[in-house]
């Protein structure tokens, strides 16, 4: 018996096989011969990988083919040479996760994914993409919820409800569509503008001109919004390939080095049909006068001019040339002091960076605390540099429990001085009277940072926090919140409630009357509830196969899928999903992640 991880989906194909998608790639079981096969993706992509190992759904179609929708695209199973076929965005779908896959009595193949729906009939090319423009009930769907009825009729079901129609009834026109060049604005070093609303047979960019904007649109009005547009931007007599720019339809060019290109454009229509019509214009770039033939024959001049006057100089610093080596003995030995100063000062700047790491975690309650107010909690803190600028706070007072978590502006020694004064503000604002409106103390803590730095002339308004602040009454299940640009998210039977805090943060300003206020938000408590506070370290981190941020989408799709687990575990599921995320690249801002349950015992 073969030892499986997580199994996702299992399906059989035409010949019998069983298939096994999991958390670790895809498994084969084949009855003729009692044998598994295992396929999993590869640093080094091939026709015998799949794109990802988390595989998410299996689909075996009327025709025998095997599809396996996984985190990083779609595969094609060809079974006579046990190899895959991939799709990715590349080449159309609205996004690589995908989570079911369906057949419609027209055998087209249909794919629900993060980002809205697509289908595509096998044997042709290009995907029909729908979105939220095409009456989604929102772009992100889920494993499992999808099924074809003996109608044909096709639901798929997501986080905002269910979507299900009958594909025979979405009809295509089929018409070619034609794109045309709108405008063209050049904009001049000088701040000038100039626009040409006919484009011309060649495009003459002076030198003067810092940077240009061509506008162009496709002919088709049936739902505008969903036009894609492609172009190229070759050398004369150069091939190159095509830009996707989606739904964007301006390409801006900066900087091109003089010279004759061809510039070509191609659109789609709703459907994604790309226009066969491919229009042409030629750009020629000029050179600036120091570019120019006058201007080459001047630099030969002065290059024979220089040359002759470094042999002149050459010859009468020949004699001097012992004492120059000398002297530059003597300044290495004097840089080679100077370097072993800087290792003594650099080493002296770490010990102080590492203490004062110690002093401000000595400052922050510490996890045994926090889980002595909540004991279903977990802390998940990292901070990108030896010291932090996101710092969390917690404090119980008359049966009121008051939690923050604080975002300063920066990171590393800059971000922990401003962690030190903004939980010093804290200390003093709550540690003297009773406090149950944590708008007020954002305010407070607002009043606080201009009493500080009011009459300094270094700080502006880029300088301040991001802050989530709740207040929790166990005794009558109330949770106040207030945010200052940082949202509070409360899983509750399988759903994400999302409370947006106010979309400016605790800034230092100078400016008496541009103080706003923070709002706060009341909700009621439910016993299995449990509330997650963040700084936006975590979503903002680059990594996976493309290299993007991990987003809230994901963040909130990770939360809905570990939040029945222990705090424990869940705290663990974070952590590697970060990690494994992240990869290879660096940590690019501090990590805080507070979970926990305000009704436990």
């Amino acid at each position: 018996m073969l030892s499986l991880n997580t199994v996702f989906s299992v399906a059989e194909d035409k010949p019998g096989n069983i298939w096994f998608g999991t958390d670790n790639g895809l498994l084969c079981y084949e009855r003729s011969s009692g044998l598994y096969r295992h396929y999993i993706a590869s640093r080094n992509p091939s026709d015998s990988s799949i794109s990802s190992n988390s595989v998410y759904t299996l689909f075996s179609d009327s025709r025998g083919i095997l599809w396996i929708g996984t985190q990083s695209g779609l595969n094609r199973y060809l079974a006579s040479r046990d190899r895959f076929i991939t799709y990715s965005t590349k080449d159309g779908l609205p996004s690589n996760l995908i989570y079911e896959i369906l057949e419609d009595k027209r055998h087209a193949i249909w794919l629900s994914t993060n980002y809205g729906i697509a289908s595509f009939f096998p044997d042709s090319t290009g995907f029909f993409r729908y979105d939220l423009a095409d009456g989604l009930q929102n772009y992100e769907f889920n494993l499992g919820a999808a099924y074809c009825s003996r109608t044909g009729e096709v639901f798929f079901g997501g986080i905002s409800g269910l979507n299900f129609f009958h594909p025979d009834s979405l009809i295509r026109s089929g018409k070619e569509p034609k794109v045309r060049i709108g405008e063209i604005e050049l904009v001049y070093r000088n701040g000038a503008i100039r626009r040409i609303y006919e484009a011309p047979d060649v495009l003459v960019i002076p030198p003067e001109v810092k940077v240009f904007h061509i506008d162009f649109a496709v002919l088709d009005f049936q739902n505008p919004v969903k036009n894609r547009y492609g172009y190229k931007l070759v050398s004369s007599g150069e091939k190159g390939e095509w830009i996707d720019l989606q739904n964007r339809n301006t390409a801006t060019f900066a900087s091109l080095s003089p010279g004759l290109y061809q510039f070509s454009l191609r659109g789609a229509n709703a459907e994604q049909q790309w226009s066969r019509e491919i229009y042409s214009m030629q750009i020629k770039v000029l050179a600036p006068f120091y570019r120019s033939t006058t201007a080459l024959v001047l630099y030969v001049l002065l290059l024979g001019v220089l040359i002759a006057g470094f042999i002149n100089w050459r010859t009468r610093n020949l004699r001097m040339s012992n004492k120059i080596l000398l002297e530059r003995h003597i300044d290495s030995l004097r840089i080679e002091k100077q370097r072993k100063e800087l290792e003594i000062k650099n080493k002296a700047i770490t010990d102080s960076l590492r203490y004062a790491q110690r002093i401000q975690s000595a400052l922050m309650p510490s996890e045994k605390m926090v889980k002595k107010i909540f004991p279903e909690s977990f802390i998940f803190f990292r901070p990108r540099d030896i010291v932090s600028g996101d710092f969390y706070w917690i404090h119980q007072k008359n049966g009121i429990i008051s939690i923050a978590t604080v975002d300063c502006t920066g990171h590393g020694v800059p971000g922990a001085f401003m962690s030190i004064i903004g939980y010093e503000l804290l200390r003093t604002v709550t540690g003297h009277q009773f406090v149950s409106d944590p708008a007020w103390v954002l305010n407070e803590l607002n009043s606080g940072l201009r009493s500080i730095f009011g009459d300094s002339e270094h700080v502006s308004l880029k300088d301040g926090m991001d802050v989530s602040f709740v207040i929790i009454e166990k005794q009558k299940r109330k949770l106040r919140f207030a945010g200052a640009f940082s949202p509070l998210f409360i899983v509750r039977n399988d759903k994400i409630l999302e409370i947006d805090g106010d979309r400016f943060s605790v800034a230092l300003t100078q400016d008496t009357e541009d103080v706003r206020e923070f709002q706060s938000h009341e909700i009621d408590l439910l016993p299995e509830d449990v509330v997650y506070m963040f700084s936006d370290g975590y979503v903002d981190q680059f990594g996976g196969p493309e290299g993007k941020k991990f987003k809230y989408r994901r963040f909130r799709f990770l939360l809905l899928n570990i939040y029945r687990l222990s705090m424990e575990e869940q705290k663990r599921m974070l952590e590697n999903t970060f990690d494994n995320w992240k990869g290879e690249n660096d940590q690019v801002d501090d990590v805080l992640v507070i979970g926990f349950r305000p009704l436990s015992e």
